[in-house]
């Protein structure tokens, strides 16, 4: 399985700009698009709000992350459910910073789970 990595999108001036976005009072951003409608829920051209958080690679605000950390770790896995729970200020960068390895990324590609040996093994088909 491929794992995520980040690609040429993921610069020191985009992190910067994500942060002073941070900064102004989001608590998520998500760097990687999946299953986002770009035009509904667009703020710029990079930016979405998303209503919902899968994947692997964000940047938190420290009060969510604040907020989270008083929690059992029981409580907070899966940390992609709980996340929402705690902030609603979501957004999604595209284009996206990472390439999604595991599941994300070769579910993206499959267009039947009949054809996919990853949707096999989540799915038990």
């Amino acid at each position: 399985m491929n794992l995520s990595q980040v690609n040429s999108h993921f610069t020191p001036s985009v992190i910067q700009d994500l942060l002073q976005v941070v900064e102004s009072g989001w608590d998520v951003i998500r760097f990687h698009k999946t299953g986002i409608c770009k035009i509904h829920g667009a703020l710029s051209e990079n930016l979405y709000h998303s209503s919902n958080l899968c994947g692997r690679g964000y940047m938190i605000s420290k009060e969510l992350m604040q907020y989270v950390l008083k929690f059992d770790s029981k409580e907070v896995v899966p940390y992609t459910y709980f996340l929402p729970k705690g902030s609603s200020r979501q957004l999604t960068y595209h284009p996206s910073l990472i390439t999604e390895g595991a599941f994300g990324y070769q579910m993206q590609k499959c267009l039947g789970l009949e054809d996919c040996e990853i949707c096999h093994a989540v799915f038990e088909l």
